[in-house]
């Protein structure tokens, strides 16, 4: 999960921790700041977890 405008986390160290882990999911949310706290993070969340059960369960994760 990766706040589009953090003012934080450099982009430089949001770019290398994509590039350190290349098969973790990777979502940007453009507008969001650094806690994220306007987000609306519940549905996606719940249906990228709803996704990634089902793939395992199928063989496919």
């Amino acid at each position: 999960m990766e706040a589009g405008d953090d003012r934080i986390v450099a982009p430089e160290s949001r770019r290398l921790l994509v590039e350190a882990l290349p098969r973790a999911s990777h979502w940007t949310l453009a507008g969001a700041g650094h806690s994220l706290l306007r987000a609306d993070l519940l549905t996606p969340v719940l249906n990228w977890l709803e996704a990634a059960l089902s793939a395992e369960v199928s063989g496919h994760g």
